[in-house]
């Protein structure tokens, strides 16, 4: 199914998605994943639920800081990492950039792939989940072992970096 997260346009494997976190969990802390999906809301939630990934077995941290100076409050940090299936069809211009270097992907990144010139503004673009900030990139970042090391490994990894200051 083709989905379009602008700069991104994805083609995913629901199905595959949904079978990938029947047998895989990669939470770390089960309680952190509770207390994000609480927090969701239901337009999140149903992001989530339309590309097959199981919020509750996502990889997702969350670490809060107190801030500096004399009755300052705290900010709290969430990461969320989650996998799904599929082959992305349209990337940013910095992606393209990055994942044909010779270091990355090189000769192997695919001609076809459509790459988004981005302004001067969007240099590293988000797609906003109802107020999550996500990016979509390879996986290869996750793991030094072959699984995702060739540019068609049939997973793509989503990432939301949420910062917020809390009572």
């Amino acid at each position: 199914m083709i989905f379009e997260f602008y700069p991104w346009k994805i083609d995913i494997d629901v199905e595959a998605t949904r079978q990938l976190y029947l047998s895989n969990d990669y939470a770390e802390d089960k309680r952190i994943n509770k207390k994000i999906y609480d927090g969701m809301s239901e337009k999140q939630k149903a992001f989530f639920l339309s590309l097959g990934v199981d919020i509750m077995k996502v990889r997702a941290e969350e670490t809060v800081h107190a801030d500096p100076g004399e009755g300052a409050g705290r900010t709290a940090v969430r990461r969320i990492d989650f996998l799904f299936c599929g082959r992305f069809l349209m990337l940013p211009e910095y992606q393209g950039r990055l994942y044909r270097d010779e270091e990355a992907f090189g000769e192997n990144f695919p001609g076809t792939l459509k790459i988004v010139p981005m302004t001067e503004g969007e240099r590293i673009p988000v797609f906003d989940i109802d107020g999550l900030p996500c990016i979509f990139k390879h996986p290869c970042s996750l793991s030094d072992g072959p699984e995702f090391e060739k540019w068609d490994c049939g997973h793509i990894l989503g990432s939301i970096l949420k910062i917020q200051t809390c009572p």
